[in-house]
């Protein structure tokens, strides 16, 4: 898979990513970061179970 950065003007922005999501192009979201503090909380609730659990 290609990265590929352009510039859309805003006027044609989401034309421009209507049609390059008919052709099956991935956008990455930009600038969007998470929080350390939030990530870590999300983790936090993650339960562990065990092989039997799986199985049942």
């Amino acid at each position: 898979m290609e990265k590929l950065t352009i510039n859309i003007p805003e006027t044609k922005s989401a034309s421009v990513k209507q049609l390059l999501k008919e052709l099956g192009v991935v956008f990455l979201s930009s600038g969007k970061k998470e929080n350390v503090s939030d990530v870590r909380s999300k983790l936090a609730n993650v339960s562990v179970w065990s092989d039997n659990q799986l199985l049942r």
